[in-house]
């Protein structure tokens, strides 16, 4: 042994190959602001920026859809949110992908579904 720690997990593989500057431009884009205005000041407009990124621009080999899922789901409960969301998500992912739909609509529909916890 060389002292080099190998994971065999497969969570462990797939943040080895991830496209780490993809994954924290994503999840950084909610806070970002412009002379000191939010440019996403509420928190489904934060949420639906995030999601739109992490699906668009999948930083992960393999289940990033998933994995959108899951850190706008941390995000909005450490933020004070949850999301109720249901197999309608999916439907979403596949109009983000085909251009059918925009982050400002998935950003409607999701001041629907995000409620102060």
């Amino acid at each position: 042994m060389t002292g080099v720690q190998t994971c065999a997990l497969p969570i462990c593989q797939l943040l080895s190959v991830m496209d780490r500057g993809s994954a924290v431009s994503a999840v950084e884009l909610p806070s970002v602001t412009f002379e000191t205005v939010e440019l996403f000041p509420e928190p489904h407009d934060k949420a639906s920026a995030m999601f739109s990124r992490l699906v668009l621009n999948p930083p992960f080999p393999v289940a990033s859809e998933q994995l959108a899922l899951v850190f706008v789901d941390v995000f909005l409960r450490k933020n004070g949110y949850i999301w109720e969301y249901g197999i309608e998500v999916g439907d979403w992912v596949a109009k983000l992908n085909s251009g059918a739909a925009s982050e400002n609509d998935l950003a409607a529909w999701m001041s629907a579904t995000i409620k102060k916890a």
